[in-house]
């Protein structure tokens, strides 16, 4: 869709998805198949850069970051749900998936908050928030990068990466 990739996923049928900061393509081995927003189509993505990470569900369904909120692809209806942050102008909804669990999801939105959505119910739970000293911020697509450590109940993210967007290193 964009030649500025900012994250990409290979989901459970062999598909490569990849966000961009210009839409979403999907790769099939053969062929991208490109989607963008399509204001006459209902379930179309809404959402103009995609590169802000993804996660595959347990029901297979993709979960994409973006720069309007959080972003539900429905593998079987072939259509995209929108999910926007509790915080945050309508200008400032950026959410970036980094875990899925068999029922949650979980994302940073607006760089200072993780939320996790039920991907049954699409029940959103606030699970903490980033303090200034905290330190978190998306310089350049880092909080897509985050880690979680089951073991010792930890999150870890980059600080300061340098552009996935072609941002200046923090």
């Amino acid at each position: 869709a964009q030649g500025l990739v900012g994250s990409m996923l290979k989901d459970v049928n062999g598909f490569l998805w990849v966000g961009t900061g210009g839409g979403l393509s999907r790769f099939d081995g053969s062929r991208f198949k490109n989607y963008y927003h399509d204001p006459r189509k209902p379930g179309s993505i809404n959402a103009t850069i995609t590169g802000n990470g993804m996660v595959e569900d347990s029901l297979h369904n993709i979960w994409i970051g973006s720069n309007n909120g959080l972003v539900r692809y429905d593998i079987k209806a072939d259509t995209f749900a929108h999910f926007f942050p509790a915080i945050g102008s309508p200008f400032d909804r950026w959410a970036f998936p980094f875990w899925a669990t068999a029922n949650e999801i979980f994302c940073f939105e607006h760089a200072s908050v993780i939320a996790s959505y039920d991907i049954h119910t699409f029940a959103r739970k606030r699970i903490t928030d980033f303090t200034p000293a905290d330190s978190v911020s998306d310089s350049g697509g880092a909080l897509s990068s985050a880690v979680v450590d089951q073991r010792t109940n930890s999150i870890w993210v980059l600080h300061g990466h340098g552009g996935s967007y072609g941002g200046p290193p923090g």
